[in-house]
């Protein structure tokens, strides 16, 4: 999927997918088999279904993820943040590249990146971390816990460059490469979670849309909101 298909991909036809899979997933269906159903019935290719996928969450899961949201950026000020970096760059490549994003269900701001990439054409490259690393300073943080996946291909080299980097910012915080990042965020108490993973979110006790504040803030000038396509506001 191109981004010049992508104006045509929001049609009725997508619309009332997402309706039915909310509609199965609101009574208990799994995630999985529902979207499967779905996706059969409407003919859909792994594109769109990965978007659905993104887009569609029950709604006990959407009420616990808006009660943790932390909706005031000034509450931030002096206080310890916990980025799920890898999920986060891939939404900032995607913005800053003006790739198509969606507002899920849970009206958490999440990209489309494996839908129009590989994810080896994500390139975390110096300039790409000092720019992640300028908008976060704008949020004042005490501390920064950045977790990198350990199995992503040069996880450690990219831990060095954000520790290097760290004091030009005036940053004050840490990288913890590991195997099990998602476990990890989901079992800190302290702090707040940057992550737009659903069941991060739904254990964490305090979560910030990160790129909702960075489109409303207009910390990225550039970046549009034309490319949004927005799924909470279907139902």
């Amino acid at each position: 999927m191109s981004s010049l298909e992508w104006p045509n991909f929001f049609n009725d036809k997508i619309k009332q997918a997402y309706c039915d899979l909310v509609f199965l997933l609101d009574r208990g269906f799994p995630k999985k088999s529902s979207l499967n159903f779905v996706g059969n019935h409407y003919i859909f290719d792994i594109n769109q279904r990965n978007v659905l996928f993104r887009a569609v969450y029950p709604i006990n899961v959407v009420r616990t993820v808006k009660d943790h949201l932390i909706r005031d950026s000034a509450l931030l000020n002096n206080k310890g943040l916990h980025i799920d970096l890898y999920n986060q760059l891939f939404t900032y490549y995607s913005l800053i590249n003006q790739d198509p994003i969606i507002i899920s269900r849970d009206g958490i701001i999440r990209d489309i990146f494996t839908s129009l990439h590989r994810e080896k054409d994500l390139k975390i490259t110096h300039d790409l971390i000092s720019q992640y690393l300028s908008v976060v300073s704008h949020l004042n943080p005490n501390r920064v816990f950045f977790y990198l996946d350990a199995q992503k291909s040069h996880s450690k080299k990219h831990a060095n460059l954000i520790s290097e980097l760290l004091p030009e910012f005036d940053i004050s915080g840490e990288c913890i490469v590991n195997k099990t990042v998602d476990r990890f965020l989901k079992e800190q108490t302290q702090g707040v979670t940057i992550s737009h993973d659903s069941v991060i979110l739904y254990t964490a006790p305090y979560c910030f849309d990160f790129y909702r504040w960075v489109i409303g803030s207009k910390i990225l000038p550039l970046v549009s909101t034309e490319g949004i396509l927005d799924f909470e506001k279907i139902m």
